[in-house]
């Protein structure tokens, strides 16, 4: 199990969940939403875990950089 925490006033909301739907072919992914964070919690990676967190990261900055931060 990993989790990844986003800061709401850095990352959108709107970006981690896409990631979320993208990836939910490769793992479990749990959200979990307060005013200042959303912690995603990774479970039962279909490859190595380590690799899909930093892509999935990844997945969400560059969704971010795609949409100017409206995503």
């Amino acid at each position: 199990m990993a989790a990844i925490t986003f800061n709401k006033e850095l990352y959108s909301v709107q970006s981690v969940h896409a990631a979320v739907d993208a990836f939910s072919h490769l793992a479990d992914f749990k959200v979990i939403d307060n005013q200042t964070y959303m912690i995603v919690i990774v479970e039962n990676c279909r490859y190595d875990e380590d690799r899909t967190v930093a892509e999935f990261g990844n997945y969400v900055i560059d969704s971010m950089n795609s949409n100017n931060g409206n995503n």
